[in-house]
């Protein structure tokens, strides 16, 4: 059964709803009416009961977006089809959105959209956690007196939770934010003031405030990324690399990307072949490198201000040094 809110909103809508439903069947040929009902009642309904008890002027409004939101997420596979990515998809639902709604009543298709577009970002990026973003960002739900202060809690916790190109913005934005949260976000001592920490994570990449004595003074691998495509990787062949003075390149094939990476995750964003092909080749490897020889031939090097990437002849991974 659903409630009279949901009814009311169905039954006022019927014809339109009817037919976003076709047109997004079109587009999402394995778009399953019988999981977009239940996701209807078990997710939505609450959410716009809880909508309409501080907002009932908004409920339209929450309405349409989660309608539309539910269509993309089933057709995209991130409700209904494999059991992890169903579980979060739903709790998302079920521990930020109907908790939330008191911040979210005002904007709620904003909080439906920007919620769900950074579960999709971190559920398509490899190695990011979409699980662990949502219990925390729903752990922080308490302390939030608005929806700004809520987004910019969502988006420094995605930065943590693997999405490294958020790096910079999430720590602009974490200066608009009381400090105690902050300490929170990043597990930090709470001796430690904030521009303290900041200061640390500006100069160091691979500095994690919830460890900040474990920074060795010696050239070290702290992270490999990347894989074989045939594996799920985003790599046809091993990889080169060279770099722009700033920022690690990549090529595989007629393929190349600019790669962003942290203490807390990396992602490879596309760039023009013609963009690699400018970039740098390494001259000198720094000193004290750990044995790589069972790894197999070097192909090349390159580094940034902080990181020095090496890639080897049979590999499809990418070993990420610091050398800070």
């Amino acid at each position: 059964m659903i409630s009279a809110v949901l009814a009311a909103v169905l039954r006022s809508g019927r014809e339109d709803f009817n037919n976003r439903f076709a047109i997004a069947k079109r587009t999402y040929q394995e778009l399953d009416a019988q999981i977009f009902s239940n996701l209807l009642a078990e997710c939505v309904d609450p959410f716009l009961q809880a909508i309409a008890e501080i907002r009932p002027d908004q409920v339209n409004v929450a309405a349409n977006a989660a309608f539309d939101a539910s269509l993309i997420l089933i057709g995209q596979r991130l409700i209904g089809f494999h059991a992890n990515c169903d579980s979060f998809g739903r709790n998302v639902w079920k521990q930020i959105l109907i908790p939330g709604a008191r911040i979210f009543a005002d904007r709620p298709d904003r909080a439906i959209a920007s919620i769900f577009n950074a579960l999709c970002n971190l559920s398509g990026t490899p190695g990011a956690r979409a699980e662990q973003w949502t219990s925390e960002v729903a752990s922080f739900l308490p302390q939030c007196n608005h929806d700004d202060m809520f987004f910019a809690i969502a988006l420094i916790a995605a930065w943590r939770c693997g999405l490294a190109h958020f790096r910079k913005t999430a720590i602009d934005v974490a200066d608009r934010l009381p400090e105690k949260i902050v300490l929170q976000l990043f597990h930090a001592n709470d001796s430690d003031g904030w521009q303290s920490v900041k200061k640390k994570l500006m100069e160091n990449p691979w500095f994690d405030p919830a460890h900040p004595n474990q920074i060795p003074d010696h050239v070290r691998v702290v992270a490999e990324i990347g894989a074989f495509r045939g594996f799920g990787g985003p790599f046809a062949e091993p990889p080169l690399v060279k770099s722009n003075d700033e920022d690690i390149l990549i090529r595989s094939a007629d393929e190349s990307w600019l790669l962003t990476a942290d203490s807390f995750g990396s992602t490879l964003h596309k760039i023009p072949l013609a963009e690699f092909e400018s970039g740098k080749n390494g001259e000198v490897l720094p000193k004290g490198l750990p044995d790589f020889s069972a790894k197999g031939k070097m192909t090349s090097f390159a580094s940034s201000p902080t990181t020095l990437a090496l890639t080897f002849e049979y590999s499809h991974r990418i070993k990420l040094l610091s050398l800070v």
